[in-house]
């Protein structure tokens, strides 16, 4: 298997990721309420990475916190990966030496309303309105700052 798999692997729904969320909430007491449905939407994330072969932005600084905490159990998430993806599915923050292109965020936002529907509120929560109405008409706001994942063979490497 690898990222151009057309299916959808069912690991990334039935992974236990219990550990990470108690990992989260330990750390961010106050966002236990509502992590639930954050690592619901983390896991829509990954679905979307499978089959895809251009970069794909991750707009959530709240989300992107349970993916940086899962990767900290990194035995884990690369088996994690290896299950859903065939391969280790990087995070990159966008800078010089790792440019997640500009693309990348409207491509998630395209990608999540054909698969799920209306990005939910989740996403947006962490962001300044006008950055969320601007992300919602499928504009890239100026000054916003995401991660995301490139493609393995498209990674650059410093």
């Amino acid at each position: 298997m690898d990222m151009a798999t057309e299916a959808e692997p069912q690991h990334i729904w039935d992974a236990d990721l219990g550990y990470v969320l108690r990992h989260v909430e330990s750390e961010f007491p106050d966002s236990a309420p509502r992590n639930a449905a954050r690592l619901l939407e983390l896991r829509r994330f990954f679905a979307l990475l499978v089959g895809e072969t251009r970069p794909v932005g991750m707009i959530s600084p709240t989300i992107d916190r349970i993916w940086h905490t899962f990767m900290l159990f990194t035995p884990q998430y690369r088996t994690f990966c290896e299950k859903a993806f065939g391969v280790f599915a990087d995070h990159l923050p966008r800078t010089p030496d790792t440019p997640v292109p500009d693309h990348a965020v409207t491509r998630f936002i395209e990608r999540y309303r054909a698969r799920y529907g209306e990005v939910p509120d989740l996403w947006f929560e962490d962001l300044a309105p006008e950055m969320a109405v601007a992300l919602r008409r499928g504009a890239v706001p100026a000054g916003m700052r995401w991660s995301g994942w490139i493609p393995p063979e498209k990674a650059v490497r410093s």
